[in-house]
């Protein structure tokens, strides 16, 4: 084992820590993926879809969230965090809603 000072080893785990996040977020929170799941969620006839990291890890700070919430804005979309402790360890972490209003379509794009 090496001689590994606390400030060095807290340096290297917290690079793992955001390693191991934008990795995860990279998994779920992509347009191209997103943009598959709301799509499934619209022909199921919902007006929402949560995203949620396969882990229950906080994602919310990494590159890819940050550039999928301007793309979600550009898009129109709109979205909210949503905060769940349903894991037996009782981990607390975010789940992405993405949420678009079905009667905001254009008058050809609706079925009577």
């Amino acid at each position: 084992m090496h001689n590994v000072k606390k400030a060095k080893l807290k340096a290297t785990l917290a690079d793992e820590t955001a390693r191991a996040q934008e990795r995860m977020a990279q998994e779920k929170f992509t347009p191209e993926l997103v943009r598959a799941a709301c799509m499934q969620a619209a022909q199921n006839g919902k007006t929402g879809c949560m995203i949620a990291p396969a882990e229950p890890v906080n994602v919310i700070d990494t590159a890819t969230v940050k550039a999928l919430l301007e793309w979600l804005k550009a898009e129109g979309l709109g979205h909210q965090w949503v905060f769940a402790r349903d894991r037996p360890d009782g981990s607390d972490y975010p789940r992405l809603e993405v949420t678009w209003d079905a009667a905001a379509a254009p008058a050809g794009a609706r079925s009577p």
